[in-house]
């Protein structure tokens, strides 16, 4: 539930670490930057792939970014990131939302010439927790806990009298982030950018819930449609990601293109390509794992005055968000990272 209630579209820090090249900063920027998907917007028809009881409905996530120039060569900036998911269920929860909050660090300083191009250096540090999620009533196959009309078990809490939630889950991502890219003007109006990234991220879930937490013994025996309810509880917490955190560490390489039209226009056009491997994570018996990932993206930058910048980009993925968001994969969603998937964004910029 944890991750198949946050499927979050994530815009990605591709905005924070070329805008240093691609604008003329004179001291700094705000930056803002709002990423959506719908299913009406499904065009590889994402959502009816997956099998599972959930199906994405939409997604949003919005990142405000302020930069400052703390010498000519050196730039540090602050990002602030909200997204939010909706989810649908043929059986309780029939709808979940889900939030996410989280704040990234970022410094880069313009290393000068090499090798005939522009280098740079970025470092930085990403915190990102899901908000806690209380799920009133949950269904599991034909056993249904929690505080509905239906619900074969509902537990009260003795505090407050009133029924808990079958569920509350919450999860957390630390990330830390290096990189260099090189970038070359050709002509007047091209230039080519290579970029390669290191990142390496401590994913924690957390699941709560009464039921999962029953130690009577007299309980754990009773049966229900023919099952121990023992044996039921494992199945159930088995069905969750597990509750000892681990690492996804991620090796990335992009391919980019810029094209200058006049003073006013730019299109970027990167191709990108990235290897995950994990530490701590113990895949279900028999889950594919997913370990790569291809990108392209395209974008429309337009500079109306020097100050001013709006953009519209569109990005594909090979296999969803693999190597994106950290926090999505775990060994409940990993099928769904077989499939293809893509988002639009948009954003405004005012650099002083």
């Amino acid at each position: 539930i944890v991750f198949l209630s946050s499927l979050v579209a994530k815009g990605e820090q591709t905005l924070i670490t070329t805008t240093f090249q691609m604008l003329d900063v004179d001291r700094g920027y705000i930056a803002f930057d709002y990423a959506y998907f719908s299913s009406s917007l499904d065009v590889f028809d994402f959502a009816s792939k997956i099998e599972s009881t959930f199906r994405p409905e939409e997604a949003s996530s919005g990142y405000l970014s302020i930069a400052y120039k703390l010498s000519p060569f050196i730039l540090v900036s602050y990002q602030k990131e909200h997204a939010t998911a909706v989810t649908s269920r043929d059986r309780e929860p029939f709808r979940l939302e889900s939030d996410v909050e989280g704040e990234t660090l970022l410094l880069q300083w313009q290393a000068g010439e090499f090798l005939g191009h522009s280098a740079q250096l970025y470092a930085g540090y990403t915190k990102r927790e899901q908000d806690l999620l209380s799920i009133n009533c949950y269904q599991y196959g034909s056993f249904t806990v929690g505080d509905c009309e239906t619900a074969d078990f509902t537990f009260t809490n003795f505090e407050t009298g009133e029924a808990d939630p079958a569920l509350s889950t919450s999860a957390r991502e630390n990330r830390w982030l290096v990189g260099f890219s090189f970038s070359k003007l050709l002509g007047t109006d091209w230039t080519i950018q290579h970029s390669f990234r290191y990142q390496s991220s401590e994913v924690a879930a957390s699941v709560e819930s009464s039921f999962l937490s029953i130690t009577d013994p007299f309980l754990l025996s009773f049966q229900l449609n023919g099952e121990r309810l023992d044996t039921l509880i494992d199945r159930l917490r088995s069905s969750f990601p597990q509750d000892t955190p681990w690492k996804e560490n991620v090796i990335r390489y992009d391919f980019g293109l810029n094209w200058a039209l006049g003073e006013q226009w730019l299109v970027n056009n990167t191709l990108g390509y990235l290897s995950v491997s994990r530490n701590g994570y113990t895949a279900e018996a028999g889950e594919k794992e997913y370990d790569s990932n291809l990108m392209f993206s395209s974008s429309v930058w337009y500079t109306p005055t020097p100050s001013v910048t709006l953009y519209l980009r569109g990005e594909v993925t090979k296999n969803y968000l693999l190597g994106l968001d950290s926090m999505l994969y775990n060994q409940r969603t990993a099928k769904f990272f077989d499939y293809p998937f893509a988002q639009v964004s948009a954003g405004l910029l005012f650099s002083f």
